[in-house]
């Protein structure tokens, strides 16, 4: 093992569930459980979310400072359309928090 193989080995980690429900009435589910820092950004879960499973593909451009996701699992932002996506993040029991901006929430 190299130094820094060793270093993220001893990082503090947790196991979460990263989901993606597709369409009105959720006919389509996509769940997959990944073991991550604990300092970890929704982008970062996403990011190893699509490596490990081409189900949570997602695409995205830097616009300014920020990080503008415009297509995930095959389904392109439109909300001419009502096609659009929301975040939300379920901590410490049920209850379900909505974000608004990414933020490390972890």
């Amino acid at each position: 093992d190299s130094v820094a193989e060793v270093k993220k080995k001893l990082i503090p980690k947790m196991r979460l569930r990263y989901s993606l429900y597709i369409g009105d009435k959720k006919d389509l589910v996509h769940t997959i459980t990944l073991r991550t820092p604990k300092n970890i950004t929704v982008f970062d879960i996403m990011q190893l979310a699509q490596k490990a499973d081409s189900r949570y593909k997602f695409q995205w451009k830097k616009m300014g400072q920020k990080v503008y996701i415009y297509d995930i699992a095959g389904i392109i932002n439109d909300f001419e359309d009502g096609l659009f996506w929301f975040l939300h993040v379920r901590k410490h029991g049920n209850k379900i928090i909505h974000v608004e901006e990414s933020k490390k929430i972890f």
